[in-house]
């Protein structure tokens, strides 16, 4: 087909109104290509799908039929062509308007389309560099009360544990002796002292200062975890505040699927279905579509703000290092879709990179 004629024009939303014609000889040679799709789909007594005669169902369907079906077939076509010629960065589908049709004429339409965005990131080293400086303000340092907390904890975990073993023994006097809590003063459960011999008896530990050294050293990596998801929050938090960008509407609506989506999974892991879920949480799904639409946007915006920075400081991934990476997920799923999970990494991993980079700044 011969590119049709079009002019476009910028609308809100970030989408493109695209005016067009498509000239009648071109138009026209859709019509057996029409009339055979819609022999196939219409269904007439007495005849078989795909053998009705001509002459009896142009009478049956009518001519406007048929010229509708030669405008989905031509616009089916015309459309990725108008697409790559203008390298429109189109999202979702169409919205499509017949402005004109007829027979042995030109075919008027508009379509109506939504884009990736224009983004404008303002001085996106230095906002990456004030919000990693905000995530890097938290304190790596463990105290001692914290090191009194965590041990207060794993005493209380302790005598519960113990407490479980007794009345799971047979019943005897003697154990339901035990079974039995003393209560102190307070009228708290009695518990061990915390003392070497209390270090000893969760394992692995030579006395109470080597339970207090690597509780302190697994509390320092968790705090150093904690941080470094704090300095990434920072940088987007950065990027987001500052960013200019007109977000098309099905981006948000896409991210609200896609966030309800992982609500279902993370509850259906707990064996709770979504009809379940909504009733327990007293809410609906369009509730929450109301409800989460501004975090949606946020998270839109984010990761339209990390992709241009992509762009600009020109972060790509390595194909050998994406095709490893697909290889070992479809190990551990053999059924995914090859070219959906190459996508999806591909995504991932250009993400972590441009994090990185951004954290470089």
């Amino acid at each position: 087909m011969p590119l049709p004629k079009t002019t476009l024009e910028k609308i809100a939303g970030s989408r493109i109104k695209i005016t067009g014609e498509i000239d009648a000889a071109t138009f026209t040679k859709y019509r057996p290509k029409a009339l055979k799709q819609l022999n196939e789909t219409v269904k007439l007594d007495g005849f078989r799908p795909g053998h009705i005669p001509e002459s009896v169902l142009c009478e049956r369907v009518g001519e406007m039929a048929i010229l509708e079906e030669m405008a989905n077939e031509a616009l089916g076509d015309a459309y990725p062509q108008i697409v790559e010629a203008h390298s429109l960065d189109v999202v979702g589908r169409p919205e499509v308007q017949i402005t004109k049709v007829a027979k042995d004429n030109p075919l008027g339409f508009v379509l109506t389309v939504s884009v990736l965005p224009e983004v404008s990131l303002g001085e996106y080293k230095e906002l990456a560099r004030e919000g990693k400086k905000k995530g890097e303000a938290m304190s790596l340092e463990v105290s001692e009360k914290e090191i009194e907390s965590a041990l207060k904890e794993l005493q209380a975990m302790q005598t519960a544990k113990e407490e479980e073993s007794e009345r799971n023994k047979p019943d005897s006097a003697e154990a339901e002796k035990k079974k039995t809590v003393a209560k102190d003063e307070e009228g708290q459960k009695n518990l061990p002292a915390i003392d070497d011999a209390f270090a000893q008896s969760l394992g692995q530990f030579k006395d109470l200062a080597d339970l207090k050294a690597k509780l302190r050293e697994n509390m320092t990596q968790e705090k150093k975890q904690a941080r470094a998801q704090a300095v990434r929050h920072g940088i987007i938090e950065a990027l987001v505040s500052a960013v200019a960008v007109d977000i098309p509407e099905v981006l948000i609506e896409n991210e609200l699927e896609r966030m309800l989506a992982e609500t279902y999974a993370e509850a259906k892991r707990y064996g709770i279905e979504k009809e379940a879920y909504l009733k327990a949480s007293k809410t609906s799904e369009e509730k929450l579509r109301v409800e989460w639409k501004e975090n949606a946007r946020k998270r839109v915006t984010a990761e339209l703000a990390l992709r241009e920075v992509g762009i600009k400081e020109k972060v790509s991934v390595l194909g050998e290092e994406l095709e490893a990476e697909v290889a070992k997920l479809l190990a551990l799923y053999p059924e995914a879709n090859k070219d959906g999970a190459s996508r999806y990494l591909a995504e991932q991993m250009t993400k972590e990179a441009v994090l990185k980079k951004l954290e470089s700044f």
